[in-house]
């Protein structure tokens, strides 16, 4: 996200630079500095002129250590306008085994010292869930939808094989929609259709979907292909039939129009139907008002599909992740971060700053079950 929205503000002439905290390796960073100025956190500190930054107008935070850093070292930071997003359910929330931490008493704060249009969410739904997490209303915030790259026009290479099914994405508890389908291809396998599960990804729920794929006697049929470069997405969606999952991926295989189920996180067996016929902002995310069905009986039902309905339905999936278009999406961060306030008032104090440390390292190793993230 952040390469295309980088390559976008270029291209817009606006001159956007990227932050760096230390020095781990980050995927796609020679990209990155195609677009956007790199430069180490010292330099903003003390605005170093042998960097050349000039005058910032804005800064954006995309999580909560460069949120907490920035605000820590805000009296230093030439830039009364700071923003922060909140790009899925579990952000800016930590749930504990042994009462409330001090990292949820400190997000709360944030939310309500932060002025409501400093704020972006990436939907309704992740909006919805802090509200309810919180207990607090946040309707003047702002949601921006994730941003992708889509094609002026839908240019299909190659034919796509209808009976492989294709999913990308961290091996999570929340993202538990991968039983369904081993039963689906069971199913099929017994009635002679060649499906077979192709899964992008990795992480704790790795050897368990294994254990899963053996006892349902298709493990011959599922592909673990551990963790996906961005650069090789389109190669891995090349020939897909159908796509499963949730977030940016999911828009990422509509826009190269291929027809898929929108999951839904915790609700294994249940999704939103087709994700060309939702309807909103959220991919992924729970949505109480939302039709639902079973993917077992979504998938069963694609099984009659003639060649043109799966063409037609992978031209809506293209049109649909339109509306998630990276273009669209900047033209409507400039307007929000020029709409920022100043929040030069807001400071994480020496004390803050080393609670929330301390707290960093209790969630880390007394968090509940699928909630530790990468």
């Amino acid at each position: 996200m952040i390469l295309r929205m980088a390559r976008a503000l270029h291209n817009k002439g606006h001159e956007p630079i990227f932050v760096r905290f230390n020095d781990k390796p980050i995927e796609l960073l020679d990209e990155i500095a195609r677009y956007a100025k790199i430069i180490p956190f010292a330099a903003l500190l003390a605005h170093d002129s042998d960097q050349k930054i000039g005058r910032i107008d804005a800064i954006y935070c995309y999580t909560e250590d460069t949120l907490v850093r920035v605000l820590h070292h805000n009296k230093r930071i030439a830039c009364p306008k700071i923003l922060f997003g909140v790009f899925h359910t579990r952000q800016y929330q930590v749930r504990t085994r042994f009462g409330p931490s001090y990292l949820s008493k400190l997000y709360r704060w944030l939310f309500l010292a932060f002025p409501q249009r400093n704020i972006i969410f990436m939907s309704d739904g992740v909006r919805a869930e802090c509200e309810r997490h919180y207990g607090l209303k946040m309707t003047g915030a702002n949601v921006l939808p994730l941003p992708v790259d889509v094609p002026p026009i839908l240019k299909k290479t190659g034919k796509a094989n209808r009976y492989k099914i294709v999913s990308i994405a961290r091996l999570v508890e929340f993202k538990n929609y991968h039983q369904p389908i081993f039963e689906f291809i069971a199913k099929q396998r017994a009635a002679g259709l060649p499906f077979e599960y192709h899964i992008y990804g990795d992480g704790p729920l790795r050897s368990q979907l294994g254990e899963q794929a053996r006892r349902v006697g298709v493990e011959p049929y599922i592909f673990f292909h551990g963790t996906l470069p961005y650069p090789k997405m389109g190669l891995a969606l090349e020939d897909a039939g159908i796509f499963i999952g949730m977030g940016t991926a999911i828009i990422e295989a509509a826009a190269c129009g291929i027809p898929a189920v929108a999951a839904i996180e915790m609700r294994g067996a249940e999704c939103h139907g087709w994700f060309h016929e939702t309807v909103g902002n959220s991919v992924g995310e729970q949505i109480s008002d939302a039709p639902k069905c079973a993917i077992g009986e979504l998938l069963t039902a694609y099984l009659s599909w003639s060649e043109q309905d799966y063409f037609e339905a992978g031209l809506c999936s293209w049109r649909r992740a339109r509306d998630y278009s990276t273009d669209m999406a900047v033209d409507r961060f400039v307007d929000m971060a020029s709409g920022a306030a100043s929040v030069a008032a807001i400071r994480i104090d020496d004390w803050k700053w080393a609670r929330f440390w301390a707290a960093k390292v209790y969630a880390r190793y007394f968090t509940q079950s699928g909630w530790k993230h990468k």
